[in-house]
C-alpha cells in the first residue's frame, strides 16, 4: 500500500534515490493506491531535494514517459505542485 504525500513535512523528508510514484497520471486524485497500474502510473526517482527552494529534481525513466532512445530525463516539480496535485505517493 502506498502513501499520499499530503505535507511539508514528507516532502522535507525524501532522500535521494527515494522512489515516488504519480497516480494516477489521467483524471483525479484518489482516495488510495493499492496496486502499481503500469498504465496509468508513473515511477520517479528523487535525484535532488532542493529544500531551499521547495523544489525536488527527479530522474524520470524514459520508457516511463514514452520518449525514444533516452534513458533519464529531469523533471523538476515545486512542493506546492505535487501538493496541489493530489497524485503523489511514497511506499
Amino acid at each position: 500500500m502506498y502513501k499520499k504525500i499530503t505535507s511539508l513535512d514528507q516532502l522535507k523528508q525524501l532522500t535521494k534515490n527515494k522512489k515516488v510514484f504519480k497516480f494516477p497520471i489521467k483524471g483525479e486524485p484518489v482516495a488510495s493506491f493499492n496496486k502499481f497500474d503500469e498504465n496509468n502510473s508513473s515511477t520517479l526517482e528523487v535525484e535532488e531535494n532542493r529544500k531551499d527552494l521547495e523544489e525536488i529534481k527527479f530522474a524520470v525513466s524514459g520508457g516511463m514517459i514514452g520518449t525514444i532512445g533516452v534513458t533519464t530525463v529531469p523533471a523538476i516539480k515545486t512542493y506546492t505542485d505535487i501538493l496541489d496535485s493530489g497524485k503523489y505517493w511514497t511506499e
